[in-house]
C-alpha cells in the first residue's frame, strides 16, 4: 500500500495555536513521553490536542513501536479532532522538512482523516499538505507515510499534527522530522504550466481579481516549489495561494478527491447529521431544521430536497399558519437541494443571484418543480407540493456558523413578502464558487461572485441579521430557545400564531 508523493486535503484550513517550542526537530514523536498537568492530570508531552467530539489519548495495546501509539477514535455527533505542534521554524527556513511515520485505521470512513503539515508566512498560509487517507480507506493495517514540505526563507511558523474528522479509528506511531538541503532547481516545465493555467483562472476569474497583487503571488508561490517535477508537489503551494487570494472560500481538491466527492454518499453519520427534520410548535407553526450537505452525489441531493417537501406537505396537512426555518449551524455545501427543498415556502419566481466583479449576474429561480440558474434547470422533483397559502410568513433562524450556501438560503428570503431573519449575523462567505479543472484533473473552487437577493443587494460578507437575539447559553429546549421565542413572538402578533 502507497501513497502519491504529496496530497492535499480539499477541506476547511486547519486551525489551531502554536504548542511546543523543542530545541530540536519535532518533540515526543513516539507518544511514549507523559507529563503531569496542573491538578493531577496526565497529559501528552509536547502535543497540543483538541477533542472536539473526537476521543485523543494513548493506546498500549496497538503500537507499531515503543510502548504507546496516539489513538482518534470518533464519538457521536463528532466535529473533528486535532493533535499538533509547532516546529522550531529558525532552523528550517530554506530547507525541505521531511515528515513520516506509520498509520493504521479501522473503519475509516467521512472526510479526511490524517496526518498535515502546515507552514504560514506573515500572509497566511504558504504550504498546507496532507497525507492522504481518501485512498485507501476503511480498515488498514500499520502503513507507512511521508511528506516533503520546503519551507520557504520568510516562513514565520511551522505546524506538524493528525486532524481526524469523519469515522472510525486512526492510530499514529513512530513519527520522524529531518530537514534536508533544497534544490536549487527551478520547478519544471511540467509545473510551470501548471501554475500558468491556474493563474489564468485567478486573473480573469476571482471575484478579487482587480485587487489581487497576482505576479506577487505566483513569485511567492513558486518559492515553496524548489526543484518541484511533477503537478502534484504544487497541490500543497497551491492550496497556500488560494489561502493568500483572501476571498476566505475558495479551495482545492486533487482528483481522487474530485472523484469521491462527486460519486460517494454520505457515511451513516454524515447522513444522520444532514437530514433535514420538523416539528410542530404550538399546534400551528411548522419548525424545519435546515442542516448542511456536503455531498455533490446527485441521488443524496435528490433525496434531501424531497425529505424537505415532504415535512413541509406534513405540516401542510395541519394547516399551519406560518413557519420558522432554522438555518443556525449550517456551515453550508450545496445549495440547490436546499433552495429545491424549500421552493414551496420560497415561492415561484426568481429569488436570488449570483454577481460577479462586473456586476454581471446568473438568477436563481424556483418555478415548474424545479431550480434553476439562469435558464439551466439543475434539479427538479416529480412531485413537488404547494402550500395553502402560496406565501405563506416564514421566520428566519440565522447565526454566526450559518456559513456559504446556507447563507444564499438566508439571501433567497430577503424582500420575500412576509419573511423576516431572527438571530445573529451570518458567518461572512455569502459568495459561489465555479469548479476549474487544472491539467492534471486536480481543479479548483474559485469564488467568483457574490450572492444577491431577489431585490439586486449583493452580500459577499456577512449577511445582517433583521431582528437580533443574543443566543442561548448552550443547549436548551426549543420552548426556551430566546431567537425561537423571539419568532414565535412576531408570528404570533403578525399573524395571530399563538
Amino acid at each position: 500500500m502507497s501513497y502519491p508523493r504529496i496530497l492535499i486535503a480539499a477541506l476547511a484550513v486547519v486551525l489551531f495555536a502554536p504548542a511546543v517550542a523543542a530545541d530540536e526537530i519535532g518533540s515526543n514523536l513516539s507518544f511514549d513521553e507523559l507529563v503531569e498537568r496542573p491538578g493531577g492530570s496526565t497529559g501528552l508531552a509536547g502535543w497540543t490536542l483538541r477533542a472536539d467530539g473526537v476521543e485523543i489519548r494513548i493506546d498500549t495495546e496497538i503500537v507499531h513501536g515503543g510502548r504507546q501509539s496516539l489513538r482518534l477514535r470518533y464519538q457521536e455527533d463528532v466535529r473533528s479532532g486535532l493533535a499538533s505542534q509547532s516546529v522550531p521554524v529558525e532552523r528550517l527556513r530554506g530547507r525541505t522538512l521531511i515528515v513520516g511515520g506509520y498509520l493504521r485505521g479501522d473503519a475509516i470512513d467521512g472526510r479526511y482523516s490524517g496526518p498535515f503539515v502546515r507552514v504560514d508566512g506573515e500572509d497566511g498560509i504558504l504550504v498546507l499538505t496532507h497525507a492522504d487517507l481518501m485512498e485507501p480507506r476503511g480498515t488498514f493495517p500499520w502503513t507507512r507515510f511521508e511528506m516533503q514540505v520546503p519551507v520557504d526563507r520568510d516562513a514565520t511558523a511551522v505546524y506538524v499534527g493528525v486532524d481526524a474528522r469523519g469515522e472510525g479509528t486512526l492510530w499514529v506511531d513512530d513519527l520522524y522530522m529531518e530537514s534536508v538541503a533544497q534544490p536549487r532547481d527551478r520547478p519544471s516545465a511540467e509545473v510551470m504550466a501548471y501554475l500558468d493555467a491556474a493563474w489564468d483562472t485567478f486573473r480573469e476569474e476571482s471575484i478579487l481579481r482587480d485587487e489581487v497583487d497576482w505576479d506577487e503571488l505566483r513569485e511567492s508561490t513558486e518559492r515553496q516549489l524548489p526543484g518541484a517535477r511533477y503537478s502534484d508537489e504544487a497541490w500543497g503551494a497551491l492550496r497556500g495561494a488560494l489561502n493568500r487570494i483572501g476571498d476566505g472560500h475558495s479551495l482545492f481538491m486533487t482528483p481522487a478527491e474530485v472523484a469521491r466527492w462527486a460519486t460517494q454518499r454520505p457515511s451513516p453519520h454524515e447522513a444522520e447529521e444532514s437530514t433535514p427534520t420538523a416539528k410542530l410548535l404550538g399546534g400551528r407553526i411548522g419548525y424545519l431544521v435546515v442542516p448542511k450537505l456536503l455531498s455533490a452525489e446527485e441521488q443524496t441531493q435528490l433525496n434531501y430536497a424531497s425529505i424537505l417537501q415532504t415535512l413541509i406537505a406534513r405540516a401542510e396537512e395541519r394547516d399551519p399558519c406560518g413557519y420558522i426555518v432554522d438555518l443556525r449551524g449550517n456551515s453550508g455545501g450545496n445549495m440547490w437541494p436546499m433552495l429545491l427543498g424549500l421552493g414551496p415556502l420560497v415561492g415561484e419566481g426568481e429569488v436570488g443571484a449570483f454577481v460577479d466583479a462586473d456586476g454581471e449576474g446568473e438568477v436563481w429561480s424556483y418555478h415548474d418543480g424545479g431550480v434553476f440558474n439562469g435558464a439551466q434547470r439543475l434539479m427538479s422533483l416529480g412531485q413537488p407540493i404547494t402550500t395553502l397559502d402560496p406565501l405563506p410568513p416564514v421566520a428566519l433562524l440565522t447565526d454566526q456558523r450559518t456559513a456559504s450556501s446556507a447563507e444564499s438560503i438566508t439571501a433567497v428570503f430577503r424582500g420575500r413578502t412576509d419573511s423576516l431573519s431572527f438571530g445573529q449575523d451570518t458567518a461572512g462567505l455569502s459568495t459561489g464558487n465555479r469548479g476549474f479543472v487544472l491539467p492534471d484533473e486536480s481543479r479548483i473552487f474559485l469564488t467568483t461572485t457574490a450572492v444577491a437577493d431577489r431585490t439586486g443587494t449583493a452580500y459577499g460578507k456577512r449577511i445582517p441579521v433583521e431582528h437580533p437575539v443574543a443566543p442561548a447559553d448552550g443547549e436548551v429546549a426549543l420552548d426556551d430557545d430566546p431567537v425561537v421565542i423571539a419568532a414565535r413572538e412576531w408570528l404570533a402578533e403578525a399573524y395571530a400564531c399563538d
